[in-house]
Protein backbone atom coordinates (compact mmCIF):
# COMPACT_ATOMS: atom_id res chain seq x y z
CA UNK A 1 0.00 0.00 0.00
CA UNK A 2 1.26 3.47 -0.81
CA UNK A 3 0.67 6.80 0.88
CA UNK A 4 -1.44 7.88 -2.09
CA UNK A 5 -3.79 4.98 -1.32
CA UNK A 6 -4.19 6.21 2.25
CA UNK A 7 -4.98 9.85 1.54
CA UNK A 8 -5.26 12.15 -1.41
CA UNK A 9 -1.57 13.07 -1.13
CA UNK A 10 -1.22 16.86 -0.78
CA UNK A 11 0.75 18.45 -3.61
CA UNK A 12 1.65 21.79 -2.04
CA UNK A 13 2.22 23.19 1.44
CA UNK A 14 -1.17 24.90 1.17
CA UNK A 15 -2.74 21.49 0.54
CA UNK A 16 -0.96 20.08 3.61
CA UNK A 17 -2.36 22.94 5.71
CA UNK A 18 -5.88 22.38 4.37
CA UNK A 19 -5.68 18.62 4.96
CA UNK A 20 -4.42 19.08 8.53
CA UNK A 21 -7.04 21.68 9.36
CA UNK A 22 -9.84 19.58 7.87
CA UNK A 23 -8.75 16.53 9.85
CA UNK A 24 -7.93 13.07 8.64
CA UNK A 25 -10.06 10.00 9.35
CA UNK A 26 -8.83 7.65 12.08
CA UNK A 27 -8.30 4.90 9.47
CA UNK A 28 -5.36 6.94 8.09
CA UNK A 29 -3.60 6.32 11.39
CA UNK A 30 -4.31 2.59 11.19
CA UNK A 31 -2.92 2.39 7.68
CA UNK A 32 0.12 4.51 8.58
CA UNK A 33 0.91 2.17 11.48
CA UNK A 34 0.71 -0.72 9.01
CA UNK A 35 3.15 0.98 6.64
CA UNK A 36 5.56 1.56 9.51
CA UNK A 37 5.20 -1.97 10.85
CA UNK A 38 4.11 -0.78 14.29
CA UNK A 39 0.93 -0.83 16.35
CA UNK A 40 -1.21 2.29 16.58
CA UNK A 41 -0.44 2.36 20.31
CA UNK A 42 3.28 2.63 19.45
CA UNK A 43 2.58 5.95 17.71
CA UNK A 44 0.78 7.49 20.68
CA UNK A 45 3.93 9.19 22.07
CA UNK A 46 4.61 10.89 18.72
CA UNK A 47 0.98 12.04 18.61
CA UNK A 48 0.98 13.33 22.21
CA UNK A 49 -2.10 11.31 23.14
CA UNK A 50 -2.70 8.07 24.95
CA UNK A 51 -3.32 4.82 23.11
CA UNK A 52 -6.63 4.66 24.94
CA UNK A 53 -7.68 8.01 23.47
CA UNK A 54 -6.77 6.81 19.98
CA UNK A 55 -8.90 3.69 20.44
CA UNK A 56 -11.97 5.82 21.15
CA UNK A 57 -12.16 7.07 17.58
CA UNK A 58 -14.17 5.26 14.92
CA UNK A 59 -12.44 4.43 11.63
CA UNK A 60 -14.14 7.20 9.66
CA UNK A 61 -14.22 9.76 12.46
CA UNK A 62 -12.20 12.87 11.65
CA UNK A 63 -9.38 13.62 14.06
CA UNK A 64 -8.61 17.08 15.42
CA UNK A 65 -6.42 19.44 13.42
CA UNK A 66 -3.58 19.06 15.93
CA UNK A 67 -3.67 15.27 15.87
CA UNK A 68 -4.09 15.22 12.09
CA UNK A 69 -1.07 17.49 11.69
CA UNK A 70 1.11 15.12 13.72
CA UNK A 71 -0.09 12.14 11.68
CA UNK A 72 0.65 14.02 8.46
CA UNK A 73 4.16 14.86 9.66
CA UNK A 74 4.85 11.16 10.17
CA UNK A 75 3.18 10.27 6.87
CA UNK A 76 5.16 12.89 4.97
CA UNK A 77 8.41 11.72 6.55
CA UNK A 78 7.64 8.09 5.71
CA UNK A 79 6.98 9.06 2.09
CA UNK A 80 10.30 10.94 1.92
CA UNK A 81 12.14 7.94 3.39
CA UNK A 82 10.45 5.72 0.81
CA UNK A 83 11.68 8.04 -1.95
CA UNK A 84 15.24 8.00 -0.58
CA UNK A 85 15.47 4.24 0.07
CA UNK A 86 13.36 3.14 -2.89
CA UNK A 87 11.23 0.56 -1.09
CA UNK A 88 8.54 0.71 1.59
CA UNK A 89 10.19 -2.01 3.71
CA UNK A 90 13.55 -0.21 3.68
CA UNK A 91 11.88 3.08 4.61
CA UNK A 92 10.02 1.62 7.59
CA UNK A 93 13.09 -0.31 8.74
CA UNK A 94 15.19 2.87 8.66
CA UNK A 95 12.54 4.87 10.56
CA UNK A 96 12.42 2.21 13.28
CA UNK A 97 16.17 1.62 13.64
CA UNK A 98 18.27 3.56 16.21
CA UNK A 99 20.55 5.98 14.41
CA UNK A 100 23.94 7.12 15.71
CA UNK A 101 23.59 10.53 14.02
CA UNK A 102 20.33 11.04 15.92
CA UNK A 103 21.95 10.28 19.26
CA UNK A 104 20.87 6.65 19.23
CA UNK A 105 17.19 7.48 18.83
CA UNK A 106 15.11 6.11 16.01
CA UNK A 107 13.98 8.63 13.40
CA UNK A 108 10.40 7.77 14.37
CA UNK A 109 11.13 8.78 17.98
CA UNK A 110 11.99 12.29 16.81
CA UNK A 111 8.74 12.83 14.95
CA UNK A 112 6.97 14.01 18.09
CA UNK A 113 8.06 17.61 17.38
CA UNK A 114 8.37 19.67 14.22
CA UNK A 115 12.05 20.24 15.07
CA UNK A 116 12.71 16.52 15.26
CA UNK A 117 10.88 16.01 11.97
CA UNK A 118 13.07 18.69 10.40
CA UNK A 119 16.17 16.94 11.72
CA UNK A 120 15.02 13.61 10.22
CA UNK A 121 14.17 15.24 6.88
CA UNK A 122 17.60 16.90 6.81
CA UNK A 123 19.24 13.54 7.48
CA UNK A 124 17.27 11.96 4.64
CA UNK A 125 18.51 14.72 2.36
CA UNK A 126 22.10 14.02 3.40
CA UNK A 127 21.66 10.32 2.75
CA UNK A 128 20.14 11.04 -0.65
CA UNK A 129 23.12 13.24 -1.52
CA UNK A 130 25.57 10.53 -0.46
CA UNK A 131 26.89 12.45 2.55
CA UNK A 132 28.12 10.06 5.23
CA UNK A 133 25.46 10.12 7.93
Amino acid sequence: MSVAEIIDYPQSLSDWVTTARSGVPRRVLDELAGLLGVKVADLAPQLHVSARTLNRYGADQLLSADLSERILIILRTYERAREVFGAPAKASAWLNRPNRVLGGQTPLDLLDTIFGAEQVMNLLGRIEQGVYS
